[in-house]
């Protein structure tokens, strides 16, 4: 499957695609050089205007038949925060269930193969960022999963609540 990647110095997008549709994708740290295929140059050029700019909207085909119904539900509604923008956990799921039913949103988001298209980041808790995964290839340490989502709400323009400490 033919690899498209692209970074700049903070934020590296690796995506695995194969006749226009994208298989698997993961957010982690830049730096490192593009990379594409001829066939792949559209997303290419997507992933690279979204990092040249902060307000982008993603027009990508993916493979959405890995993903469960309720997940269908609650991306649906991710997709509609738009960059700069963030929702609560509770409130996503008062658009999908109901505020009872927070945890569940948050599962599905923790399970999101299609990190920054579907925009999982935007997602916060009420009193902390909460979590953030990556993608394919999910950050198993806490802190680099934080950092990871600090740097694509700073890239998008968001304001970070007073929290604490942010790690860069």
């Amino acid at each position: 499957m033919p690899l498209v990647k692209v970074s700049n110095k903070s934020i590296g997008i690796a995506a695995f695609a194969e006749g226009g549709v994208i298989r698997e994708l993961s957010v982690g740290g830049g730096g490192f050089a593009d990379e594409y295929s001829e066939e792949d140059e559209g997303i290419y050029r997507q992933f690279r205007d979204y990092l040249d700019r902060k307000n982008f909207v993603f027009d990508l085909k993916l493979d959405l038949s890995i993903l469960t119904p309720f997940q269908k539900i609650v991306f649906a509604e991710l997709v509609k925060i738009p960059a700069g923008r963030t929702v609560t956990y509770r409130e996503l799921a008062s658009r999908v269930k109901g505020p009872g039913h927070a945890r569940a949103v948050a599962r599905a988001i923790a399970a999101n193969p299609y990190p920054v298209v579907i925009p999982c980041h935007r997602v916060v808790g009420v009193n902390s960022l909460g979590g953030y995964s990556g993608g394919f290839e999910p950050v198993r340490d806490p802190v680099a999963g934080l950092i990871h989502k600090v740097r694509l709400l700073r890239h998008e323009g968001v304001n970070l609540p007073a929290f604490g400490a942010y790690p860069e």
